[in-house]
């Protein structure tokens, strides 16, 4: 009864999307958001997030940190590994791991010496954004 009660609840007062209860020996209620339509970033090709999920059978949150990576070096900025760790709430290590596997994918670069350097478009890259 308490369930049906927060599940109504949720729906008119709240304006929440549908509820997805789950149970254990505890139960989780977890309200999910729909996903809103995006627009491609300026330089990117409207199809890109597809064609990339796709191609490298990456989906889920590895999807969003290695769009995100991609987003950061192609608009010129410095991409820093500890600020994308905190914003996606993984640790370092899962950042560089996914930045070695756009490296060996040949989408990004990482160019100059390991203390000072910074990571880049390749022409593969590039291109892939723009189709």
């Amino acid at each position: 009864m308490f369930l049906a009660r927060l599940k109504n609840k949720s729906d008119t007062e709240a304006g929440l999307p549908d509820v997805r209860f789950k149970f254990d020996t505890f139960f989780t209620v977890t309200f999910q958001r729909p996903l809103e339509p995006r627009t491609p970033k300026k330089g990117f090709s409207v199809n890109f997030r597809e064609n990339f999920s796709t191609n490298f059978m990456v989906k889920g949150r590895q999807l969003e940190r290695m769009l995100a990576a991609i987003e950061i070096v192609a608009g010129g900025k410095i991409l820093n590994v500890a600020d994308l760790a905190r914003v996606f709430q993984v640790s370092p290590r899962t950042v560089f791991e996914d930045l070695r596997r756009l490296q060996k994918w040949e989408i990004l670069a990482f160019e100059g010496p390991p203390k000072t350097g910074r990571y880049a478009l390749t022409e593969t890259g590039r291109k892939m954004i723009t189709r």
